[in-house]
């Protein structure tokens, strides 16, 4: 059996009823999956079982410490204040002139936990700078009572824990993780066991590391080890894919998975935290358009940028490569008071097409006099996506919210949304909906 039915499987055939089980998940989406899973395959109740973080089981382990765990935001909080004192010839990124800048401070204090962290887990010592720099952030850290995971391993006594007690993990553990859990398993009778997705439990595993020379030939091949499961009678609900920064294989994926050919079937898929994220980002700029009553050239970039639009409306990167350069040519938007620079574009974009290349002669329509753009370098196809989305932006410019809203324009705000980032799914309206109120677009009475 693969590994989450095989630690299922332990769970239920647990006979100590008071006890509770306790599993570590790497992340609440995973625990979340995990007890959606469980309720759809076992069909009872889901209980006896606590669910943890690494950072709750270390804290039971080294109990007798009284110490705190040290994590990456509180690395950050001491990098901070000592980075701000620290020699200026070791650190001169972080300042412009004589004066600290400080997001380049922040960025860099966040940069070097990461790699903390990393050393950390990864059992290596630093030297020369960032060793003098580790050790005076852990003797800050110590004098509020912080230590390390590896000093609370090096010097921390465990305690044992009654609890039957599972990891369940999607990831290799690190060096500290593993040394953590063996030293444990050799002190007490009560294990802790991990179950991961390498392992094999007498049938074959989900267990798959990709590389290949391109995002593209990547989708293709997980695309390919997908089809394979579906074909064993795999379910596509119970396949779960991590990437770290799925931004960047957005359209990749869309290409792919949406294909329904031989080569290519179609496979249903969704895209969770991915999808949130581009509804908010999204929404703040058209909360800026709203309010503004026009939309900037950078609200306007961002949004073309944005992968929930470029997949609605299929820009890949060479259609937004021209759409981009377009833009940039036509001098669209500076800020004058003509709010209508994108109808602009728009109409002189669209006249390129009608008259003669050569041509620089005004054209005189019904809502102006307007000079071709003929040095656009826009396929019809590009053409047309641009008019589209320039046509929703201007009807954004002319909602109004706030204490002249009605259930109108708040409808129409959502009709928009929906047709900008995804049609015809209820799922993405709903988020929408969702996201609309936590960014205030939506005035109390009408949320």
């Amino acid at each position: 059996m693969n590994s989450i039915d095989y630690l299922i499987n332990e769970l239920s055939n647990t006979t100590d009823f008071f006890t509770p089980s306790l599993v570590v998940f790497d992340n609440l989406k995973m625990e979340q999956w995990f007890k959606n899973y469980w309720l759809k395959n076992k069909q009872d109740i889901y209980m006896n079982i606590k669910c943890l973080r690494f950072k709750d089981l270390y804290y039971m382990i080294f109990k007798n410490s009284n110490a705190k765990i040290l994590d990456q935001q509180g690395l950050t909080k001491y990098l901070l204040i000592c980075l701000s004192t620290w020699n200026k010839k070791e650190v001169r990124y972080i300042y412009d002139g004589d004066k600290i800048n400080a997001s380049r401070l922040l960025e860099y204090a966040k940069t070097l936990a990461n790699l903390f962290i990393q050393y950390d887990n990864d059992l290596f010592e630093p030297n020369g700078f960032q060793k003098d720099l580790f050790d005076k952030v852990i003797e800050e850290a110590n004098s509020d009572g912080y230590q390390t995971l590896m000093n609370l391993y090096q010097n921390g006594s465990m305690v044992n824990i009654d609890n039957p007690l599972y990891i369940y993990v999607t990831r290799r553990l690190t060096r500290l993780e593993e040394e953590i859990i063996t030293k444990y398993n050799q002190m007490f009778s009560h294990k802790i066991e991990v179950v991961s997705l390498e392992q094999n439990h007498n049938k074959t595993e989900i267990d798959y590391l990709l590389a290949a020379p391109s995002s593209l030939r990547e989708i293709e091949a997980l695309h390919s080890e997908i089809c394979k499961l579906l074909l064993k009678g795999v379910s596509a609900s119970d396949i779960c894919v991590y990437a770290p920064k799925i931004d960047e294989y957005i359209v990749d994926i869309e290409h792919v998975f949406k294909q329904s050919d031989s080569e290519y079937p179609n496979v249903p898929f969704n895209l969770t935290k991915y999808l949130e994220d581009q509804v908010k980002n999204v929404l703040k700029r058209i909360k800026n358009i709203i309010i503004n009553q026009y939309c900037t050239r950078v609200d306007f970039i961002n949004l073309l940028k944005n992968q929930g639009i470029r997949s609605n409306f299929g820009i890949d990167d060479e259609k937004l490569s021209h759409l981009l350069d377009a833009i940039v040519n036509s001098n669209t938007y500076r800020q004058h008071n003509n709010i209508d620079d994108w109808l602009d574009l728009k109409r002189r974009i669209l006249l390129s097409k009608l008259v003669d290349e050569t041509s620089n002669e005004v054209v005189n329509l019904d809502v102006g006099d307007y000079l071709p753009f003929n040095s656009i370098n826009c396929s019809d196809e590009e053409i047309i996506i641009l008019s589209k989305i320039i046509d929703i932006i201007n009807e954004f410019s002319l909602i109004s919210l706030g204490e002249e809203a009605t259930i109108d324009s708040i409808n129409k705000l959502l009709e928009l949304c929906q047709k900008l980032l995804f049609n015809n799914n209820d799922y993405h309206f709903y988020l929408m909906q969702k996201e609309l109120n936590n960014i205030g677009l939506l005035i109390e009475k009408y949320n």
